[in-house]
């Protein structure tokens, strides 16, 4: 097999790039990292096995280098601007270099004419990746359990409390981990599909956010609880990671009007255990993977 590709290779979305170099490179395939930046995220990437460079989704010439000598390659944009303008650039650099496969990660809500700019500009990317003609095959993931552990872990290990801004925490949503989607875009890779299958990558059924607590209070052995804050307030609990990225923040906010509504965000698929071959690991091997940080603090 030819080379593989793998960008945002240090974490982005969920952290699933990371943990497919892990199951490539367990695997004996050759795989390229691309990464932002040279530090310290790059030492397991090259214990791993793999080659690691820097690269810039959105420099032509940045992407014509890292995609030489590839035959796979998957795509994971960041949740911020510039995703239509990174597909095109990513597309014309694997075209030149003769991609035969690229997955791409989606989102479960992308669409046109969407409330978040980051819905439409991935229902955008998608549909730049089809015409391409790269044999596309698109992850749509659920709401990232990494989510939690981004926004909400130190409210688990301070006070027990899983704060989010989403009402009275009855909508059920379905909901995927960075490990489950990192082991359905390994399927992916390598899979008979026909160019521009799609996805939908979830868990085996849909979770309220309190149902969420509930499970990650089980899996630590302690009881743990949703809390729902004001949106401004949750806002302000997380503002220093939000920066000054504009797209995520109206994303969260709509995604918060979306959870406060009591209906259900989606539904449960196969596509890990079809992918894969086996049935998503889940929240239980989610909070196992990061039990440390929602330990109590000494």
């Amino acid at each position: 097999m030819g080379k593989v590709l793998v960008t945002a290779a240090a974490g982005g979305h969920g952290s699933v790039s990371p943990q497919l170099v892990d199951l490539l490179c367990a695997s004996g395939h050759q795989v390229r990292a691309m990464v932002r930046k040279e530090d310290d995220r790059c030492v397991p990437l090259r214990s791993s096995g793999a080659e690691v460079v820097v690269g810039d989704f959105l420099s032509l010439a940045s992407m014509r280098a890292a995609m030489v000598g590839i035959e796979r390659a998957f795509f994971c944009y960041p949740l911020t601007a510039g995703l239509v303008q990174a597909t095109t650039i990513f597309c014309a650099a694997a075209k030149e270099a003769g991609v035969t496969r690229v997955v791409n990660v989606s989102l479960m809500l992308a669409g046109p004419d969407h409330p978040s700019p980051i819905c439409t500009e991935h229902w955008l990317s998608e549909r730049i990746l089809d015409w391409a003609n790269l044999g596309v095959v698109h992850l749509r993931g659920g709401f990232f359990y990494e989510n939690v552990l981004r926004f909400a872990a130190e409210g688990i290990a301070r006070d027990d409390r899983l704060y989010f801004p989403f009402g009275a925490g009855e909508a059920r949503v379905a909901w995927v981990s960075g490990r489950d989607m990192a082991a359905a875009a390994n399927g992916a890779l390598f899979g008979e599909f026909k160019s521009g299958t799609t996805f939908d990558v979830t868990d085996i059924e849909p979770l309220s956010i309190k149902e969420v607590a509930l499970a990650i209070g089980e899996n630590l052995q302690r009881p743990v609880a949703y809390e729902a804050v004001k949106f401004p307030d949750f806002v302000a609990r997380i503002d220093a990671q939000l920066g000054d990225n504009s797209y995520l923040r109206r994303h969260i906010a709509v995604l918060a009007t979306a959870m406060g509504s009591g209906r259900v965000i989606g539904k449960a698929s196969d596509a890990v255990s079809q992918l894969s071959g086996r049935q998503p690991a889940g929240i239980a091997q989610f909070v196992a993977d990061y039990r440390g940080a929602f330990s109590h603090h000494e």
